[in-house]
């Protein structure tokens, strides 16, 4: 199971009913099936897809800060299992893409926010059964965070 799950980045004025009010921060998480919502185009053959809204401080996520999810349940032998990855944009199609490598001392200003909406196809980790039903989900920016339960059903 590869290390990287692709972050889908979807269109935050799409999403009217996820706006927070100034000066609310933090991360929420959604399971949807497949066409439940429109806006969302998780393939037809997934299990389920993973929405997130986040309104996150940039001062609270130092420089390169990635999304990380992780999936926390218990193994048939009854003992914890762990298993992490992280969230990456899709790639850039196209032959005339150089490389940028950012600057590592570049702070944001105090104040600066990120917000936006994306969701995750989580249908390739049921299907390897690296997800399970009553995994918790975790998803983490920086200091921000959320924790979502599975439920007992995942196809």
């Amino acid at each position: 199971m590869s290390p990287f799950l692709t972050l889908n980045p979807l269109d935050e004025e799409r999403f009217p009913e996820l706006e927070r009010e100034p000066g609310v921060y933090g991360v929420e998480t959604w399971l949807l099936r497949p066409g439940a919502d429109a806006r969302v185009p998780v393939p037809p053959a997934s299990a389920a897809a993973l929405l997130v809204s986040y309104t996150v401080l940039l001062r609270n996520a130092p420089f390169g800060t990635r999304w990380q999810m992780e999936a926390v349940g218990r193994g048939p032998d009854g003992k914890e299992r762990r298993l992490a990855w992280e969230l990456a944009p899709p790639p850039v199609k196209g032959d005339n893409v150089q490389t940028i490598t950012p600057n590592p001392n570049l702070r944001p200003d105090p104040g600066s926010v990120d917000r936006g909406v994306f969701w995750v196809d989580l249908g390739p980790l049921v299907k390897a059964q690296a997800l399970r039903p009553g995994d918790q989900l975790k998803l983490h920016y920086g200091s921000a965070s959320a924790t979502l339960a599975l439920p007992a059903a995942l196809r």
